[in-house]
This record gives structure tokens, sequence and C-alpha cells, in this order.
């Protein structure tokens, strides 16, 4: 088996449970074979699953999801003020509804049901069960924490390449498989990793997806400052250090397609 993120062949078993879990020697990515994601996406994922994990349910943290959505959206806005945003894992619209607030024309990919009939009924806007369903080119695709989901990365990335315009902006957000958690608190982490992540990348593994299909990194943000999982004081000064170090738990990635 190839590494998804870097390609490299060099890839070990890292953790072998009910699930076996692979890490990529290179890129320190790790990969769940055989992952059969949609199996956990029922009608409840949004509500009970989501709670389980965040305390409450995503429709009560709308007010959390949007003020994300509108720092992401200022970040997008420098490199690509204008077009057509599609939003891979759109889950209840929010960031959609954001965006189309900023002047975006806005299109939603999605496979959950329930957060389908909530777009449609809500707000209205086109939901897509494919990316290559979505008509014509677009300017923007963002897909926040999706990628790990799919069990075909790199047959998104051939799909987001023909429907991206040049100079079109991809953003993602991501856990971080080789974070300060994975690397330091590995038995943990194996724990809490959600069984329907197919991969968590490292950074680096993310860098070199990007470049291979022409994209220019231009913004990158670390998240998941959580120095108290590894045996730290959740203080100022560590957080700033983990940040610094890019061991950050989760991250976000902006990049431009080059123009060839």
């Amino acid at each position: 088996m190839k590494c998804p993120y870097c390609l490299s062949s060099r890839v070990r078993v890292w953790h072998q449970d009910r699930d076996t879990l692979y890490q990529c020697l290179d890129c320190r990515s790790n990969i769940k074979v055989f992952c059969s994601a949609v199996d956990v996406y029922d009608e409840t994922y949004f509500q009970e699953h989501y709670e389980q994990v965040y305390g409450k349910s995503y429709e009560e943290d709308e007010p959390m999801i949007r003020g994300y959505a509108l720092r992401r959206l200022k970040e997008i806005q420098k490199h690509v003020p204008s077009g057509v945003l599609v939003d891979v894992g759109a889950a209840y619209g929010f960031f959609l509804d954001e965006a189309q607030r900023m002047g975006y024309e806005v299109a939603g990919v999605e496979i959950h049901e329930a957060s389908i009939r909530y777009i449609h009924d809500r707000f209205g806007y086109p939901v897509y069960r494919s990316l290559e369903l979505v008509d014509g080119k677009v300017d923007v695709v963002t897909a926040w924490f999706t990628l790990e989901h799919m069990v075909d990365v790199e047959g998104f990335m051939e799909t987001l390449v023909q429907k991206l315009r040049p100079g079109g902006c991809l953003a993602l957000g991501l856990p971080n498989g080789y974070g300060a958690f994975a690397r330091f608190r590995s038995h943990e982490y194996f724990a809490r990793r959600p069984v329907e992540h197919c991969t968590e990348p490292s950074l680096k593994g993310v860098y070199a997806l990007l470049k291979r299909y022409g994209f220019r990194v231009v913004h990158e943000e670390i998240f998941g400052l959580h120095p108290e999982r590894v045996g730290l004081p959740a203080t100022s000064f560590w957080q700033n250090l983990q940040k610094r170090l890019r061991l950050g738990d989760t991250f976000e990635v902006y990049a431009l397609k080059e123009k060839r």
C-alpha cells in the first residue's frame, strides 16, 4: 500500500485492535484501510454523535461554528474575494450561510440526508451528493474536517482540480495525525481517534498532496493547542510553544491552484 498523501510505500502497522492503523514513515500521516466511513452517518450523526464529542448538538453549537466561519472567510477573501464557493461536508449549512452573506454564490456537498434536508428547509441553498455533480467551474472549495472522512483522497483531489478555476482557493481544516497528542500520548490517541476517520494526515503529508496536484499554500494556522493532553500545564506559554512547533492537534491550510 501507499500513503495517499505523499505516495510513499514506507508504511508500517502502527496500531492493531478492532481496526488496523498504518503510519507513513516518510510524512507520518496515518491511514486506516478498508474504511467504510459512510456507515456511521445515520440520522443522529450531528446530534447524538456530535454531542458526545463536544457536549452539545451541532445546532446548539451554531454561534461558535459561525464565528469560525467568519474567521475562515476573511482569510479566503484575501485571495479570492468573490465568486462561486462550494463547501464540501456542508453539515447544516452555517458556513454556507455566512459565505453567502459575504457575497459568494454558494453550494454545498453533503452525503448526510438529515443535513441535506436541513439546508434545503432553512436556507434553500443547492446541495449535491458529490463534487462532480456541481455545475461548471468554481472559485473556492472548502472542506472543514471532511477530507479525513474520505475513503479515496486522491479521487477527491482529481475531481477538485477539474472543478476549481486556475487561481482558485482550496481551504482545508484537518486533524493532525502527527500532532502532540498522537506523537506523545499514542495509546490515548488510539482510543479517542474517531472510528469514521479513514486518514489523519500530518502537515507534511498535506503539503505533499497539495504540491502534487498543483497547489501553492498561502496560509497556515495551527489549532488544537492542548498541552494538558501530554501532561504539560494548560498555560499560554506551552500553547504558544506548541503552536510555534506546529504540534497542534488540528490545523488549517489555504492554498491556491497554480495558473498554468
